[in-house]
């Protein structure tokens, strides 16, 4: 819920609608009111829950051991908008509030000389529907329900008591203090507090002196403080020392009286290791402006950093990588990589992909010619074949009559035929041929299934024999037409290489369609030549890693290598070699340190790659100081650093303000440069030249300390005594979390 509601469009009226009231049924009211354009009823209905925020009436009677006090001043104030009304008691010790003390909480402070002063809170509750107000049926002539609201009554009893001397009083006294130094063991002194003693509400002895009820509550009072005149409770800017004097004992009950400061914020001295960002380099100095806030009886008390009262601090290493180094990439030539590529899925063959996208169809044998710029590399097809029909072109004589002769199916290589099928036809009575030949039915027999040539031994051409035993006199004759298609391209690599895919085209075969073959992707390796006249920035030490990106291809997913082969006089001399290893820097340009040694990317690839540069990333190295008593004894947590292009350097140094003095350290010795990438390393190692003396292992020597608990502030007041309560406030919460 909100503290305000918009009535309209006209009016904003502040009210103290609290969480249990039910804010959209009464908007829904106000907007129906309106869209009827009845203001009237709007403002009633205003009014009326205005009325019901507020008791109708509210008493306040103030006794002296049961017996009412007349003349003391009554100030009520609500906590939730401020508003105040003061009245006097009556002679029954009593003042009415009428229609002004809002539901809610408030505070109520009373106050007559001779008496000690009180503040005290009462709480009453919310505003409910049914029980503060209702909302009932639309009254004659209008269409909305209306806000009637019901009147509440309340009373509080509270007890006023004299100050009149030690009959009726006691006095606490002590010393308060307050860690705000933590850089020392002594307890600091707090500055401008005032410490109060209050009731302690929760001892059934306190209890009956509140008889208290009010908008359907009773035990509506929650706090009772004396306010006491300007010096009580005071604390000492010097000393620490403070005295409050409160009533003891009323109507015969010893009073339970607990020592209280409301919790304030003040600064705190304390050393810090660093601010905010831990990856910051550790710099301690005394921090004077840190703030904590203090509360008795609070124990969320922070930690308090530990600060080695000596740091090392290390020269920071170069922040400017270099720029501007680049590769030219040329693009070496290669054999073809040969073989049988059978299709139609691409097919890989060393570092080429073929395909053969189209088989074509043919009557005979087709040529391959490979075009680009070898000249030696050939190509032969792997054909599938069959005999669609056959002519009989002499029926010969002399056969066997009605007997068998053999029809031979062949297709011709360098050298000779190769038979790959045949069938059998039966002569005539008079031993001649038939005259016509048909084909098998393809069930019957494996003559017009597809016959495949063998890749070993590319046809030239197809024919048909006729053979039977015993020979004819005169053999008869036979020819067919056949069908084939391109199953596979056979390549020889030849002698002569190639820089980028050739192109297979082909021709003749008596081709209804021609096939159709080509490369998918041709890789081969890149010469690699480093460039030095774009370096816009010096590279006083190496990049961490330089290595090639070679992108994505239709075929090949991207990669990234690092590693080259080696040429010296046109001979591979070494392998798959890290590229880092024969480039250094000058301090100015990066170069390759081979002579006479060409380099080639041992990655084979379809197209040029991409230089990729990976800046070493410069880190400071740290390390904290380890103690022996009062001197240095060595370094710990080292961090080595990286990026430096001077030697490391080491200074041992103390926080302005801390003692200690004379300590060394030498790294000297364990610093190494490496002449090629200019970087300066340190291994870790290091030598105390010097231990130093009166060095504190933690500048900030205090440790946490809890306050004062309530257990120890609260005492039963008996008349004429004096009790001493001493307080501390402790070492502090809520201290701002950039502190480390």
């Amino acid at each position: 819920m909100k503290n305000g509601l918009l009535i309209g469009s006209w009016l904003m009226v502040s009210l103290l609608i609290i969480n249990s009231f039910n804010e959209d049924e009464f908007r829904e009211q106000q907007q129906k009111l309106k869209a009827a354009g009845d203001s009237t009823a709007q403002q009633k209905n205003t009014d009326a829950l205005s009325v019901a925020s507020r008791m109708a009436d509210f008493k306040i009677q103030v006794m002296e051991n049961k017996t009412p006090v007349e003349g003391v001043t009554v100030t009520v104030t609500n906590q939730e908008n401020t508003s105040g009304y003061t009245a006097g008691t009556d002679a029954t010790g009593t003042v009415s509030f009428k229609d002004k003390v809002t539901i809610g909480k408030n505070t109520i402070n009373i106050n007559k000389t001779g008496y000690a002063a009180a503040d005290f809170e009462i709480d009453l509750g919310t505003v409910q529907l049914h029980k503060n107000y209702e909302i009932v049926a639309p009254a004659t002539g209008t269409s909305t329900q209306q806000i009637i609201p019901i009147p509440q009554t309340g009373k509080a009893i509270v007890p006023i008591f004299a100050l009149s001397g030690a009959a009726s009083t006691a006095t606490i006294k002590g010393k308060a203090t307050i860690e705000t130094d933590l850089t020392n063991l002594t307890p600091e002194i707090p500055q401008n507090v005032r410490l109060k003693a209050a009731f302690s509400l929760f001892d059934n002895r306190s209890l009956s002196l509140f008889s208290s009820s009010g908008n359907g509550l009773t035990n509506i009072i929650t706090s009772y403080a004396l306010a006491g005149d300007s010096t009580s409770g005071k604390i000492n800017n010097t000393t620490g020392e403070y005295t409050i004097t409160v009533p003891a004992l009323a109507g015969g009950i010893a009073l339970p009286i607990q020592v209280f400061a409301p919790a304030f914020t003040t600064k705190q001295t304390l050393f810090v290791n660093y601010m905010g960002d831990p990856a910051a380099q550790v710099t301690p100095f005394k921090n004077t402006e840190a703030e904590a806030t203090f509360m008795l009886g609070d124990t969320a008390q922070n930690n308090i950093p530990l600060v080695p009262g000596v740091y090392a601090v290390f020269n920071s290493p170069s922040t400017t990588p270099g720029k501007g180094f680049s590769c030219d990439f040329e693009s070496i030539s290669r054999l073809l990589d040969g073989g049988l590529i059978t299709g139609p899925a691409p097919m890989k063959a060393g570092n080429t992909t073929y395909q053969l996208t189209s088989s074509g169809q043919y009557a005979s044998v087709p040529t391959i010619t490979i075009s680009g710029e070898g000249t030696t590399a050939k190509a032969t097809p792997q054909l599938s074949f069959y005999v669609q029909n056959i002519i009989v072109n002499n029926v010969g004589s002399g056969y066997t009559p009605n007997s068998t002769a053999t029809i031979n199916i062949a297709y011709n290589v360098n050298g000779g035929n190769y038979i790959s099928n045949s069938f059998d036809v039966i002569t005539t009575g008079e031993g001649k041929l038939p005259a016509v030949i048909s084909m098998p039915d393809i069930d019957g027999t494996s003559a017009q299934r597809p016959m495949v040539t063998d890749p070993e031994y590319p046809p030239t051409g197809f024919n048909l024999t006729v053979t039977s035993n015993p020979p004819a006199t005169v053999p008869g004759s036979v020819t067919g037409t056949f069908h084939a298609e391109v199953i596979g391209v056979r390549i020889d690599a030849g002698t002569t290489k190639y820089t980028a895919a050739p192109e297979f085209t082909f021709t003749g075969g008596e081709a209804g369609a021609q096939a159709e073959f080509k490369v998918v992707e041709f890789k081969t390796q890149y010469y690699v030549t480093p460039q030095s006249n774009g370096i816009s920035s010096p590279y006083k030490i190496m990049p961490q890693n330089i290595g090639f990106l070679f992108p994505a291809t239709p075929s090949s997913a991207s990669v990234t290598s690092n590693s080259v082969d080696y040429e010296y006089n046109g001979d591979v001399t070494a392998t798959n070699q890290n590229f880092m290893s024969v480039l250094a820097t000058d301090g100015e340009i990066i170069s390759c340190t081979l002579s006479g040694v060409k380099l080639r990317t041992n990655t084979f690839w379809s197209v040029a790659p991409s230089l990729f540069v990976t800046e070493d990333i410069p880190q400071q190295a740290s390390a904290s100081v380890n103690f022996n008593g009062n001197t240095i004894s060595g370094l710990t947590k080292i961090v080595n650093g990286n990026g430096y292009d001077v030697p490391l350097l080491i200074e041992v140094k103390t926080p302005e303000g801390a003692p200690g003095s004379g300590a060394v350290i030498d790294i000297s010795n364990f610093i190494f440069s490496n002449t090629a990438t200019k970087e300066y390393t340190w291994n870790g190692k290091s030598t105390v030249t010097s231990a130093g003396t009166g060095y504190l292992p933690n500048l900030n020597p205090q440790r946490v300390v809890n306050p004062t608990p309530v257990s120890a502030l609260t005492i039963n007041a008996q008349p004429g005594q004096v009790y001493t309560v001493n307080v501390n406030f402790g070492t502090g919460s809520n201290r701002s979390r950039e502190i480390h």
